[in-house]
């Protein structure tokens, strides 16, 4: 306590926004091809059968980013209500962590339109030459 003021919320805050680096960064994990992903299932089929994948894997993305934005999105209002407080030094609430869910799962949810509309032009234009 050199100034008077503790310094154990710079300790106890990261933890508590890891949310806040993890959820948002999904969707442009997705663009890029850096998600979890089986190897050899592109060894085993055709570049038109891995564009038929994507489109599967893309739209999936879609579908359930909608369902945990709407989860995510609950839960933060459902916090933000309560008005409860994270225990920290310094008071921040706790609706501020879950408010990466919802902001992270439309941004997946974006990238994931993108992908499954690129895909789809993709699958189109290959069905002409």
């Amino acid at each position: 306590y050199i100034s008077g003021h503790g310094f154990d919320w710079f300790i106890e805050l990261p933890p508590a926004l890891v949310s806040w680096l993890v959820f948002p960064m999904l969707g442009p994990l997705l663009k890029t091809g850096n998600h979890i992903e089986v190897d050899f299932v592109s060894t085993i089929l055709s570049a038109k059968n891995i564009k038929y994948v994507k489109f599967f894997v893309y739209l999936i993305s879609l579908i359930s980013s909608f369902i945990f934005f709407k989860a995510g999105l609950d839960a933060t209002l459902l916090f933000y209500k309560l008005g409860q407080m994270m225990e920290l030094e310094i008071d921040v609430p706790i609706w501020i962590m879950f408010l990466s869910f919802p902001v992270g799962f439309i941004i997946m949810g974006l990238f994931s339109l993108e992908l499954l509309l690129t895909t789809s032009v993709d699958i189109y234009n290959d069905r002409f030459s």
